[in-house]
């Protein structure tokens, strides 16, 4: 009997542990799966021109991980196409160039903004509400959602 009421105990122990090793391995994944890759602050869209259906937006992105990041491409309702620009200055002249992606490296923020890296957006229809939802597309397949906000072109 004290056998039996020996290898009972050492089941109820071992049952215990895998218990306790899978609430851990759950609580890991559940931490893994929820944790940010970047955050998206002082998102804002420039109004359109009345005539216009192109514009560009711009925001700050933060990289709070611990590994590089990189965007790969971006959309939103209500925009036809969003393109990643740089505003640079050769020859005496500014223009735009286009950019295949926005890598921003661990622990660091890209600042997207007027005569900088920026959206541009095309085919854009306007919007009621004053605010456009961008969705941010990783090379890890990872999305990252912000709200910009419709700015006056004066500000």
């Amino acid at each position: 009997m004290k056998s039996e009421s020996k290898a009972r105990a050492i089941l109820r122990i071992g049952l215990l542990v895998a218990l306790i090793v899978a609430i851990s391995i759950f609580v890991a994944l559940q931490t893994q799966h929820t944790e940010k890759t970047a955050e998206i602050s002082d998102a804002w869209v420039r109004s359109l021109l009345t005539s216009g259906s192109m514009t560009a937006a711009y925001c700050t992105i933060s990289n709070r991980t611990g590994k590089d990041i990189v965007i790969v491409s971006a959309h939103a309702e209500h925009i036809g196409a969003i393109e990643f620009h740089e505003s640079v200055y050769e020859d005496e002249m500014h223009r735009m160039v286009k950019l295949d992606e926005l890598p921003v490296p661990a622990g660091t923020s890209l600042h997207l903004k007027p005569r900088g890296k920026h959206l541009m957006l095309f085919d854009v229809e306007p919007s009621d509400t004053s605010m456009y939802q961008i969705e941010f597309v990783l090379s890890d397949g990872a999305t990252i959602v912000a709200d910009f906000m419709v700015r006056d072109r004066t500000s």
